[in-house]
């Protein structure tokens, strides 16, 4: 659909045209001794928006609705609404700067600079052979997920440190291990967190972390399975409703045009 709006300005009086597809579809007209309230702020509400022209039509309360481009939003409208597309788009992107709340993936860091941090990634790491000899190897009580924390703590707590090295590069596949969401995955990866709960908290406040990791366990995993079961009667039910209204369907049409009687067949048949 193309929109054009055609704006008059006479002695008088000014009119105001908007087409749709080369047709009217609104006209409006203002006497020039009529005030303008240029300048104040409104509390307004969009009646019509026009994609084509990047503007809309809002209610400030008068007879007549007003005429609003985005550009009259501010000059920076279009870097703040791309900003906010960014952010929304991803939790981890809300903040993506804050010590506090990106902590686990680490934004407040520049991306290109070596920096001390607390956790490495499993994925690839260098240890140095004194602090191997002094903490040992991985430790087996973990499976797939948790290991990677669970040295990167222990080589905290042996008076080391742990640094982030971006002067070199690997390929890591993510996620090619397990499938995220299978039930396997679920329990393998919170279980993990529960044994490095338990390894290092103590008190009140480590053993209801670790009843919630554990009732977090059950729902995702209860969640995993749903999910499957649904993905695997998905096709099978979808086969069956096809099937199911395609015969009914043509009970019907075949009683009521080859035997002129809509109850030819019994009700059983489609039962």
């Amino acid at each position: 659909m193309t929109s054009e709006v055609f704006i008059d300005v006479g002695p008088k009086q000014i009119h105001i045209a908007l087409t749709e597809d080369k047709k009217l579809a609104e006209y409006q007209e203002e006497g020039l001794s009529e005030s303008f309230s240029v300048g104040n702020i409104y509390l307004a509400k969009v009646r019509k928006l026009m994609p084509g022209l990047n503007a809309a039509f809002v209610n400030v309360g008068y007879e007549k609705d007003a005429f609003i481009h985005y550009l009259d939003l501010g000059a920076n409208f279009a870097s703040y609404a791309k900003y906010l597309k960014q952010i929304f788009s991803d939790r981890k992107n809300l903040f993506p700067h804050s010590k506090r709340i990106a902590a686990y993936y680490m934004g407040h860091l520049p991306e290109n600079e070596v920096n001390e941090i607390e956790i490495m990634p499993g994925a690839f790491l260098m240890v140095s052979r004194e602090a191997y000899n002094k903490i040992g190897g991985l430790d087996e009580s973990y499976f797939m997920y948790g290991e990677d924390i669970d040295y990167s703590w222990r080589i905290r707590l042996a008076g080391f440190k742990n640094y982030y090295f971006p002067l070199t590069h690997i390929i890591h596949y993510k996620g090619e291990s397990t499938k995220r969401g299978s039930m396997n995955y679920v329990y393998t990866f919170y279980n993990a967190m529960s044994i490095f709960v338990k390894r290092y908290f103590s008190g009140s406040n480590a053993r209801l972390f670790n009843a919630l990791l554990r009732m977090a366990i059950w729902l995702r995993a209860l969640a995993a399975w749903g999910k499957r079961l649904a993905g695997r009667l998905a096709v099978p039910l979808l086969d069956f409703g096809v099937a199911y209204g395609g015969f009914v369907a043509l009970k019907h049409l075949w009683a009521s045009q080859w035997a002129n009687n809509i109850d030819y067949y019994p009700s059983e048949y489609t039962l």
